[in-house]
């Protein structure tokens, strides 16, 4: 027991006589600098609901109005209306229209088909398309293409003769 405490206090005489593990050396310390208070204020915003917005019990849909997302467009054409016996028909969706020229996207082309001499095809066509290009190609002559556009009037035509 006597040989714990003689252990115990030469322990805590080595530690006070070296300052406790601080600096070393005997240079004088800076004091310490002061830490800033750092004070964390939570502020929980609640979602505004504009007064003018409509719950979908509140909506009045037209009775005219389509909810289907596709239509069915009955497309006719013939080579007899170009003044030709075979054609390429393609009837797309994206296109542009400039000073009378029209370029087409055919990666947006809903069907390409031949007419010999004549094709009548159903086409989906996606509820949001405004307007469609027909191309014709004329297989058998020279020719440019020739371009038919067709404006959606607001209700989906269940025809479209191309000529």
């Amino acid at each position: 027991m006597k040989t714990q405490h003689l252990m115990i206090s030469s322990l805590t005489l080595i530690l006070a006589a070296c300052g406790g593990g601080g600096g070393g050396g005997g240079e004088a310390s800076a004091p310490a600098a002061e830490q800033p208070t750092v004070t964390t204020t939570v502020v929980e915003e609640t979602p505004t609901i504009p007064k003018e917005a409509a719950t979908t019990a509140e909506l009045v849909v037209p009775s005219n109005y389509n909810l289907e997302q596709d239509y069915d467009l009955t497309v006719t054409a013939s080579t007899s209306s170009f003044g030709a016996s075979s054609a390429h028909l393609s009837i797309c969706t994206d296109y542009t229209e400039e000073n009378g020229e029209i370029a087409v996207d055919f990666s947006s082309c809903l069907v390409k088909t031949n007419i010999a001499p004549d094709v009548t095809a159903t086409v989906a066509v996606p509820g949001d398309v405004e307007s469609l290009v027909a191309v014709i190609l004329l297989l058998d002559t020279p020719a440019e293409p020739i371009y038919r556009t067709r404006q959606s009037s607001g209700e989906p035509a269940q025809s479209w003769i191309v000529e």
